[in-house]
């Protein structure tokens, strides 16, 4: 088992100088859940009809809600104190090709999936038995291996990690089974795989983002981007996203929560780009971000050039909810009417 010790970051938040302004077009309904509850999201892009794509929003007190492209409600499940989601696309189940998404379940300490019905906008059950970690369950990240099966990431409350297999039968439900195991020095719950890189990364929330070759013997994770007082990464790290682009391209975005802001690192080299809070716009902007996701597929006439999603730890109107960011024009974080400090 790895163990990785932890470095004390020390000193107050700091706002990262010249961070860009991006404003929220959409904002979802609230959580059903009052307090610190809404935490994670997935973006599920339907490439045959775009505009009707859906957003899946966790509410770690109480289930897990699924959200059209307006922010409406189109389900919610009281499934347990689901506490983070990711999803993978075109994944046969039941005889049929469909997304499946993981969560993680706080209330029965287990990974549940469940299939993503894009005609309905409903999430099904799919789990065979249980899936049981040996861990007080946390984040979740899914990926596609290089056989082609479906594998996910889950993150523990004291630092655990286990990787594990999907076990798709062409019929019937999904069962699962573990591949390895280490654990960081401190908590880590957030992480995502850049399947095209073949890396996992993980946000040790006290510590900074760690970078994990996704197959290999004796993989050890390498630090990417450490905490500071100055930033612009600002305990607590939280969410993890990356905007893809053909070649290798695009970036790692970070829910830095310590500062209420994102901070972005280039894709292949981990170099920092520089960071963007969502500010009041024509509704209210976002801070304490858990969860966020990014999606780069044009979504219809709201998000032509794709969609940013972070949760919002402080809603204005009430219950916590999640805010839908239109990126700019190719896909860019920032630009035009998009662009704010320096």
């Amino acid at each position: 088992m790895l163990i990785i010790k932890v470095f004390d970051p020390g000193g107050p938040p700091a706002s990262p100088p010249g961070a860009r302004e991006l404003t929220a077009l959409v904002e979802t309904d609230p959580v059903p859940s009052g307090g610190d509850a809404a935490d994670d999201v997935a973006i599920w892009v339907d490439r045959r009809r775009p505009g009707r794509s859906i957003v899946i929003g966790t509410d770690k007190e109480g289930g897990i809600a699924v959200y059209d492209l307006g922010g409406g409600e189109l389900e919610y499940r009281a499934d347990g104190k689901i506490n983070n989601v990711d999803l993978r696309a075109r994944t046969r189940s039941a005889g049929r090709q469909a997304p499946i998404a993981a969560v993680t379940n706080r209330t029965t300490q287990s990974v549940d999936l469940y299939r993503v019905d894009p005609g309905a906008g409903g999430l099904t059950p799919i789990s065979q038995g249980r899936i049981e970690p040996d861990l007080a369950v946390n984040g979740i990240c899914m990926y596609r291996g290089a056989t082609g099966r479906l594998g996910f990431f889950v993150t523990g409350l004291r630092g655990e990690v286990e990787q594990w297999e999907l076990v798709v039968p062409a019929s019937g439900e999904v069962g699962a089974r573990r591949l390895d195991a280490f654990r960081f020095g401190s908590s880590a719950e957030a992480c995502v795989v850049d399947e095209g890189l073949g890396r996992a990364y993980f946000a040790e929330e006290r510590v900074g983002i760690w970078s994990l070759p996704l197959a290999g013997q004796d993989r050890e994770p390498t630090p990417l981007a450490a905490v500071a007082d100055a930033g612009p990464l600002v305990a607590d790290v939280e969410g993890l996203a990356i905007r893809r682009r053909p070649g290798g391209g695009g970036e790692l975005i970070a829910s830095s929560q310590g500062n209420n802001s994102y901070a972005v690192y280039r894709r292949a080299s981990g170099a920092y780009l520089g960071s963007f809070v969502v500010a009041d716009g024509a509704i209210d902007g976002a801070e304490d971000t858990d969860g966020l996701d990014v999606a780069t597929a044009a979504l219809g006439p709201r998000f032509p050039d794709g969609l940013l999603v972070v949760q919002d730890g402080s809603n204005d109107d009430g219950n916590q909810n999640f805010k839908l960011v239109p990126l700019c024009p190719g896909g860019d974080l920032w630009c035009g009417a998009h662009r704010g400090g320096s």
